[in-house]
């Protein structure tokens, strides 16, 4: 009610897959549906995330999913986050950006789909995503994030630059490469 009065829009659930999962904005005439999970505390139905994830792309030009997920603190994610993210990406959803464990985890493209497992922050590095996206293509930015003093700032080029050669030593991209923290994809 407060963010509705505030003029605020807002998307997901705590500890379901409720009314507020999907939230469509219309930007530069592309229909974006962003979708909001949390399977941290709960594990959610894979039936519900699936047919949520559906609804959306029937309703949309882009899916974006945001979701809570993954153990606290392991760079690489987990089985279960792999199988939501794929499952997913098999029923509509183009791009996935996850978070919760406080440490940045790999980046994959699955079936030309970025998948940001977790983007970090509170050990003080971190990852932003910007996305550019038509009909027909995505373009991905990544921004890689350093705190001090809880106050959150871009890293230096040569800092960043390193951090994210790093980050991509993990990752499977499938032929993909980022080219100066950005990357092109063809949907």
């Amino acid at each position: 009610k407060n963010l509705t009065t505030a003029g605020i829009d807002f998307y997901g659930d705590g500890y379901d897959i409720g009314d507020y999962a999907i939230k469509i904005k219309e930007v530069n005439g592309v229909k974006i549906a962003f979708v909001g999970f949390n399977d941290t505390y709960f594990r959610l139905d894979k039936n519900k995330i699936a047919n949520t994830v559906k609804k959306a792309a029937a309703q949309s030009d882009l899916v974006v999913v945001n979701i809570h997920w993954g153990d606290e603190y392991k760079t690489i994610s987990n089985a279960r986050q792999r199988e939501l993210a794929r499952l997913m990406i098999d029923t509509g959803a183009d791009v996935i950006i996850g978070h919760h464990p406080h440490v940045v985890e790999e980046i994959e493209i699955y079936k030309n789909r970025p998948i940001f497992y977790s983007l970090g922050k509170e050990t003080q590095q971190g990852l932003a995503v910007g996305l550019v996206a038509s009909t027909s293509t995505l373009s991905v930015s990544v921004f890689p994030l350093r705190s001090i003093g809880s106050q959150v700032a871009q890293m230096d080029y040569a800092v960043g630059f390193e951090y994210f050669r790093k980050l991509l030593e993990t990752s499977r991209l499938s032929g993909y490469n980022f080219t100066n923290f950005n990357l092109k994809i063809n949907l």
